[in-house]
């Protein structure tokens, strides 16, 4: 085989990585596209909650507190949330433990959103190096395009990734803020 012949074709060795990189790069990509609709549906879930909640606080009228400690708090807790989300405002009480394990919840996505997006950025600037070698085979063109909009799609959602967790983090400071006992809501 003619030298020149030689240096353009890549290595066995190397063929079988790139044949696996492209094979799991490719379904991890196809998971990182589809995991933040799936966070989006968690954490729209519990805005609504929310949103249900301040609707209601911003057309009743603040009642009275009922005598018995175990009653439902009439005047804070919005039509059909209770079942739809379990929180439940009661007299005598302090803070939903619901609004509590939503604020943790939250918390814990953003976290979660913020590991994720420093390993895979990572991850992607350490691909990124080892896709620029397939350069020397230009018989690889078609896979280095490939495996280059493969590792730029994960970056980005890395990035993504990072930024959901600031959102999150600042929605969680925010309702920390507030106090969500009957009586101070009421105040």
């Amino acid at each position: 085989m003619p030298e020149d012949q030689t240096k353009s074709v890549p290595p066995e060795p190397l063929l079988q990585v790139i044949a696996n990189l492209a094979r799991f790069h490719r379904e991890h990509e196809q998971f990182y596209a589809q995991a933040p609709l799936r966070q989006a549906g968690e954490v729209h879930a519990r805005s609504r909650a929310l949103k249900s909640l301040a609707d209601r606080w911003s057309v009743t009228e603040v009642g009275e507190p009922v005598g018995n400690p175990f009653a439902g708090a009439a005047d804070l807790n919005a039509p059909g949330l209770v079942a739809e989300s379990g929180i439940l405002f009661m007299e005598g009480e302090g803070e939903p433990v619901e609004l509590q394990r939503l604020k943790r919840d939250v918390g814990e996505i953003a976290d979660d959103c913020e590991q994720t997006g420093i390993w895979l950025a990572h991850a992607m600037e350490q691909a990124w190096g080892a896709v620029g070698i397939l350069a020397a085979y230009p018989v690889l063109a078609d896979l280095l395009g490939e495996r280059h909009r493969i590792v730029a799609n994960d970056w980005q959602s890395a990035g993504l990734l990072a930024l959901v967790a600031h959102l999150l983090r600042r929605s969680v400071d925010l309702l920390d803020r507030v106090t969500f006992s009957p009586a101070a809501l009421r105040a």
